[in-house]
């Protein structure tokens, strides 16, 4: 057992050094030098950055885990951060866990009177945005796309294919509503009705967690959330981000709100540690990406693929 152990060890820093020979190392982007903000092993921050990056769901190994997220959230206020940078750059998931991450930003804010600034990147959009809306301040590129405030469900009808084929479903249930949304036959007017008011519901939470986020009155976000999404110059205007800047710009303020002078240090707790590198190198259903690190490696020999199921989509 110990030599087969060694004997894997020993194939995954083989996988990493040739990837690494292989390909040039990635340099930072220029954005972001002047702050110490990378992989960083116990050293303290002054400013955690928490990043929300994908698909947001409440469990899987790529996308945005909002369990993941949550845990380190609360690892940055056990640690007493002065501020906290959240990084979006996602269209959306889950509505359970977006609401999860929104109500943990809103919890650390008013128990931990910790500030929390949010930056987003090329997308922040339905679950995305949500999260964002419990930020202190939101902070966008003018061409970032964000908005699409809404709640969407996705089914399917085979049952003129099924017909030609001459397939023919049988189904023993508990219930009226125990198939509801079976892709086998056509959806009964109550079942429309239901599931309309489960999306209904959904979205009147939506529209107030963004109204009491961004201090705005249901009304004024409900005329604001058909679906539709904006730039962030648009969303400026609207009121549904505050800043038109970068990153660099949303540490400064950051920094600013946490009464931080001169740069801040951030250091991510997004990737602290081993096990979440592993689980955030998102290598699953596609071929690595080079240069592999030893997490790489080890990824390569145990991913499989996860399909999550989706409220909020992407526009």
């Amino acid at each position: 057992m110990e030599r087969l152990t060694a004997g894997v060890i020993l194939l995954c820093c083989l996988i990493t050094a040739i990837g690494n020979l292989a390909s040039p190392a990635r340099e930072q982007p220029s954005e972001e030098r002047g702050f110490t903000d990378r992989m960083s092993f116990g050293r303290a921050g002054d400013l955690a950055e928490i990043e929300v990056v994908g698909g947001i769901m409440s469990r899987g190994s790529t996308g945005a885990s909002s369990t993941r997220i949550v845990q380190s959230l609360r690892q940055a206020a056990k640690e007493k951060v002065k501020g906290i940078l959240l990084t979006v750059d996602s269209p959306g998931g889950s509505a359970a866990a977006s609401q999860e991450v929104f109500e943990e930003v809103r919890r650390i804010k008013e128990t931990n009177h910790i500030p929390v600034v949010c930056s987003m990147g090329d997308i922040a959009a339905s679950g995305g945005y949500y999260i964002a809306a419990a930020a202190d301040e939101i902070v966008a590129n003018r061409a970032t796309l964000t908005g699409s405030i809404g709640v969407i469900m996705y089914m399917f009808n085979a049952k003129g294919l099924l017909d030609k084929i001459g397939v023919v479903p049988e189904v023993i249930k508990t219930g009226p509503f125990k198939d509801i949304g079976s892709p086998y036959r056509s959806m009964t007017p109550p079942e429309r009705a239901l599931l309309q008011s489960l999306i209904n519901n959904t979205y009147d939470q939506f529209l107030g967690d963004v109204a009491k986020g961004r201090k705005m009155t249901v009304e004024q976000v409900k005329s604001l959330a058909g679906g539709q999404i904006y730039t962030g110059e648009q969303a400026k205007t609207l009121k549904l981000i505050d800043t038109l800047g970068s990153r660099t710009d949303a540490i400064r303020i950051l920094g600013r709100r946490a009464g931080i002078k001169g740069d801040p240090k951030v250091k991510n707790y997004s990737r602290s540690n081993w096990s979440t590198w592993i689980d955030d190198i998102g290598l699953e259903g596609k071929a690595p990406q080079w240069p592999l690190t030893l997490a790489d490696s080890l990824k390569t020999i145990t991913w499989q693929a996860k399909v999550p199921l989706v409220l909020y989509d992407q526009p």
